[in-house]
């Protein structure tokens, strides 16, 4: 028999959900969208929202639910706190349960935040950062990764918008872990999440920053050369395992207007584009710094700050050589992603030749202890 389903929403005149408040209740906060004009929520039918009569503006979804849109004039200033019950309430493109938070700063803008357990958070996050269909071990790994990496920032909260105090732990992106909402349940990352429950790496006895990227092209990067701070455990290391990985080799070509325009948006003034050339290499062979040399004068900047200004997608890594062709650039490069902590693709390799997650992790970050959390969140 379906479950009738009580709509659990308050308005508030202040802040939703304290600090400290969230922190004891075993929770992971995620900024799932912010800055809107205006949010649409999808409510189910087996969801009672008569409770949202005078909120927003309404209209039946032609599935037999309900779609409310908020925007600055008929959202109540506190804002919303939706319990789902564990129904799957759609958030403009986010399927969410647990709670939902929407906020409005004194601007009128919106931010979506989704409070829920630890465990779905980690389920969630696996079935985004790998394959579903990935060896188990990998999955596993990456499972106790994100779950570090959700205790590491709730213990150091980063959150930050104006008009907001620090009232989440991580980002629904690439800036903290992918986060699609926990309503789609895959097999893969739902086994490795449910067989490495409450587990966590941890150094000294306290949860590590976890990173990871996709393929190392052979050598991971110590944090030092990335972030200008050092890590035992984010040290670089030889890696031969992730030698089928699309990313293993790769080759761009970009117009030279292209790289020129995104230089120039990225605040750098240089007059025309003439060459590139490396000034410091690191040990794994990233580009530490570089100069761009222009038609009258140059320019010396990061690798990091140079990929990031030409795009992620367009600059897979900083490991790369490049040349001028014509009007274009031509790089030839290794890896992807800033080639600290796991590199996903070694540990497919390392669990298809026979290793377990606990040899992953070890390898990948030396000196940490997989540990068990003594009161695990729900």
């Amino acid at each position: 028999m379906k479950k009738v389903l009580t709509l659990a929403l308050a308005l508030c005149l202040g802040m939703l959900v304290s600090v400290s408040s969230a922190a004891a209740s075993g929770k992971i906060r995620v900024l799932v969208m912010d800055n809107l004009p205006g949010v649409t929520l999808d409510f189910p039918p087996e969801f009672n929202v008569k409770g949202l009569s005078g909120i927003g503006e309404t209209e039946p979804d032609g599935h037999g639910g309900v779609r409310m849109t908020l925007s600055g004039n008929n959202c109540p200033v506190g804002g919303l706190r939706i319990n789902t019950d564990g129904v799957v309430i759609n958030a403009e493109k986010y399927a969410l349960t647990g709670v939902i938070e929407i906020k409005k700063n004194p601007g009128g803008l919106f931010r979506i935040i989704n409070e829920l357990g630890l465990e779905d958070y980690t389920r969630a996050v696996v079935g985004e950062e790998m394959g579903a269909d990935w060896p188990l071990e990998a999955l596993k790994a990456q499972a106790v990764l994100a779950r570090t990496y959700a205790m590491y920032r709730k213990q150091n909260r980063c959150g930050r918008s104006t008009g907001f105090e620090k009232d989440y732990d991580l980002c629904a992106t690439v800036k903290s872990q992918m986060f699609d909402g926990d309503a789609v349940e895959k097999e893969g990352p739902a086994l490795a999440a449910r067989e490495t429950r409450g587990e966590i790496l941890t150094y000294d006895g306290a949860p590590i920053e976890a990173v990871y990227h996709s393929t190392c092209g052979g050598r991971t990067e110590d944090a030092y050369d990335v972030w200008g701070r050092k890590y035992p455990y984010l040290v670089s290391i030889k890696c031969r395992y992730c030698a089928d990985s699309p990313y293993r080799r790769w080759k761009k070509q970009i117009k030279i207007s292209v790289l020129y325009s995104s230089l120039r948006r990225a605040g750098y003034m240089i007059d025309g584009l003439k060459a590139i050339q490396v000034l410091e290499r690191s040990r794994s062979k990233r580009i530490k710094t570089l100069r761009i040399i222009g038609d009258s004068g140059s320019v010396a900047m990061k690798g990091t700050d140079f990929r990031k200004a030409v795009g992620y997608s367009e600059i897979p890594s900083t490991a790369f050589e490049a040349h001028k062709d014509g009007d274009s650039f031509v790089f030839i490069g290794k890896g992807s992603g800033h080639g600290v902590g796991l590199c996903q693709y070694g540990a497919r390799g390392m669990a298809l030749a026979g290793k377990n997650y606990r040899e992953i992790l070890r390898y990948y970050y030396p000196g940490t202890t997989l540990t068990k959390l003594s009161e695990e969140p729900k």
